[in-house]
């Protein structure tokens, strides 16, 4: 469904409950469906159905890493 999902408890709560290998949060406010990436770059993800979200600097490190082993594995 492309509607937002509202939970009733922290982003943080809710990325530990999720695979790390399928979800990954990419700002304070975003936590993204990795098989959902159209285009990214280090500091923006466009999403499949166009959305474009914004890479917190906060979590610019570690998506920088997953963006490089993702196209090493291709």
């Amino acid at each position: 469904a492309d509607e937002p999902v509202v939970v009733l408890f922290s982003l943080k709560k809710l990325i530990e409950q999720l695979p790390a290998d399928r979800f990954m949060r990419i700002h304070r406010s975003y936590i993204i469906a990795l098989n959902h990436i159209a285009e990214a770059s280090r500091t923006s993800v466009k999403l499949d159905n166009g959305i474009v979200l914004t890479v917190g600097e906060l979590y610019r490190p570690a998506f920088s890493e997953y963006l490089e082993s993702a196209l090493l594995s291709q």
